[in-house]
């Protein structure tokens, strides 16, 4: 889900590096155009989700057991611990 912070946003992901050249996001825009980029993302979800989709509120969800089992529900996947556990475990290095 997306952050509504704007100050948390150049915290932190404004310092990120992209692309092949490994340029700084803050190299790349200015603070205003990632200001309109980000509410233009917030209207997006605003306008187009519905109850239907799922919705990860952070990475630690994302990485919460029981929320990854729900989501596999609800996208019809079938559901394997050991590898579950791989890749968290990757993700957590």
């Amino acid at each position: 889900m997306l952050h509504k912070d704007l100050n948390r946003f150049m915290e932190t992901t404004w310092k990120f590096k992209v692309g092949k050249t490994k340029t700084p996001i803050s190299e790349l825009y200015t603070q205003e155009q990632v200001k309109q980029m980000l509410d233009d993302t917030l209207l997006n979800y605003e306008t187009n989700t519905t109850q239907d989709d799922f919705v990860i509120e952070s990475i630690k969800d994302m990485l919460d057991i029981d929320i990854f089992k729900e989501m596999c529900i609800t996208f019809n996947l079938q559901f394997n611990e050991t590898k579950y556990n791989k890749v968290r475990d990757f993700l957590l290095q």
